[in-house]
């Protein structure tokens, strides 16, 4: 599917498709439908990713106003910290290790870790 332009369905029905951001080929849906003269816009998408990832682009926004917004929404209820992830981890490791307890980190996740590229050394003041 094209990401700019979009294209039609049938005379009644417009499609456009925004890079969510999320992960390596999400979409966002802008859908037109017209019916009896008559536009509805309705967006959708899953997650929508973060601004300023590394290895991703951001999300883009649809340049429509929406007038129904289908999204998934776990993290709906909450902000995401603000500042560098690197730097809030390493906090967050030193506190875990000073009150000696165990880290688990998993590999499996989609999201924030894939955003951080494969390194062997810790980030700038962990642990010390």
């Amino acid at each position: 599917m094209p990401r700019s332009g979009g294209f039609d369905i049938s005379p009644q029905f417009h499609v456009v498709s925004f890079d969510a951001g999320h992960i390596l080929g999400s979409s966002s849906l802008e859908l037109t439908i017209t019916e009896g003269g008559k536009k509805i816009v309705v967006v959708f998408s899953g997650d929508i990713g973060r601004y300023g990832q590394v290895i991703l682009k951001d999300p883009t926004t649809p340049t429509s106003n929406a007038d129904v917004l289908i999204c998934e929404s776990t993290y709906g209820d909450r902000e995401h910290e603000e500042g560098d992830p690197a730097e809030l981890l390493a906090q967050i490791v030193n506190r875990v290790v000073k009150r000696g307890g165990s880290i688990v980190i998993s590999a499996f996740a989609i999201g924030p870790p894939t955003g951080r590229p494969a390194t062997h050394s810790a980030p700038a003041g962990l642990c010390g």
